[in-house]
C-alpha cells in the first residue's frame, strides 16, 4: 500500500467528519423527532466507520514506517 492511499484514507475521513457535522445542523432544523432520531443514528453509524478507517490508516503507515 503506498502513501498517497493512506493520505487520502485520512483526508477522506476529514471530509465524512465534516459532512456528518453538516448533516447533523441540516436535519436538526427540521421538527420531525422520529426522522431526526433515525437519521441521527446512520449518521454517527457513518462517522464512526469513518474513524475506523483513519485508524486503519494509522496503523498501517506505522507498520509501513516500522518496516522501511
Amino acid at each position: 500500500m503506498c502513501a498517497a492511499n493512506l493520505v487520502r484514507a485520512k483526508k477522506s475521513e476529514n471530509e465524512v467528519e465534516h459532512l456528518y457535522r453538516e448533516g447533523l445542523v441540516e436535519l436538526f432544523k427540521t421538527k420531525d423527532v422520529i426522522r431526526i432520531m433515525k437519521t441521527r443514528e446512520v449518521y454517527r453509524h457513518l462517522s464512526n466507520a469513518a474513524d475506523r478507517v483513519g485508524e486503519a490508516a494509522d496503523i498501517i503507515g506505522d507498520i509501513l514506517v516500522k518496516n522501511a
